[in-house]
């Protein structure tokens, strides 16, 4: 291990050991929940764990802002929920929803994102999250979810799961119509569908907002679709999304 590497273990060492252990119970005996939170926005991050902090069966363990640290920080702090951003750095929250799933399964992951669209609900409930929480609910909602989940029952805010499905097309017609695709258009149908800006997307891709902007009305063309929220529909039932 580098020196560096060796620093920044000894350093988390130390912070886990002095506020990490212990956390779990309160004053009088009290078990408490521990959280992690995600999201690449500070501010938000901030306000959730405020709210949080009003309620002693709650814990804030750790704060991550993209999927990778999420990931790191689950696996060393063992929480008992994460909150998870949808839209994150590095790896997207479909992506570290799966990967927790498969490498720690009893973790519960509770959803707090800006995307409403019932499609990407969907997605996320197949592969396995708890609950899913719009942010504009943050406040009425997120408490309810937390506690629920931890008895082991599932949330989604009011509103989210109204959804009828687009017909998917058979294997080999989608297969047919996903080869039409290059790869680089897939990648920009899978964040479009995430949520992601043009210029967001730039930014990840390391391309120019005005590539983007060919590659999406290409592959838009390409699958005769008009608007995003059928382009979201067909890269959640295609299997695009979170890849």
């Amino acid at each position: 291990m580098g020196t560096r590497a060796a620093f920044v273990d000894t350093l988390f060492n130390t912070w886990y050991t002095r506020i990490g252990a212990g956390i779990g119970v309160r004053k009088g005996g009290r078990m408490s929940v521990r959280v992690l939170v995600t999201d690449d926005h500070g501010v938000l991050r901030e306000g959730v764990i405020s709210i949080l902090d009003d309620y002693a069966e709650f814990v804030v363990v750790a704060e991550a802002r993209d999927g990778e640290q999420a990931l790191e920080l689950a696996r060393r702090v063992q929480p008992d929920v994460i909150i998870l951003d949808l839209m994150l750095p590095i790896l997207d929250g479909l992506q570290v929803a799966r990967r927790l799933r498969r490498t720690q399964p009893d973790v519960k992951i509770v959803v707090l994102s800006a995307l409403a669209e019932p499609a990407v609900v969907d997605q996320a409930k197949a592969i396995g999250v708890d609950a899913y929480v719009s942010k504009t609910r943050c406040v009425e909602d997120l408490v309810d979810a937390l506690r629920l989940v931890a008895q082991g029952e599932k949330f989604v805010s009011p509103g989210l799961s109204r959804y009828t499905p687009v017909v998917k097309p058979s294997g080999t017609d989608r297969n047919r119509q996903l080869d039409l695709l290059t790869l680089r258009e897939r990648q920009v149908m899978s964040m479009i569908a995430s949520g992601l800006t043009n210029k967001q997307i730039a930014h990840r891709l390391g391309i120019s907002v005005h590539t983007v902007r060919s590659h999406r009305q290409r592959l838009m063309d390409k699958l005769d679709v008009h608007d995003i929220a059928t382009l979201t529909r067909i890269a959640v039932n295609w299997g695009v999304l979170g890849q």
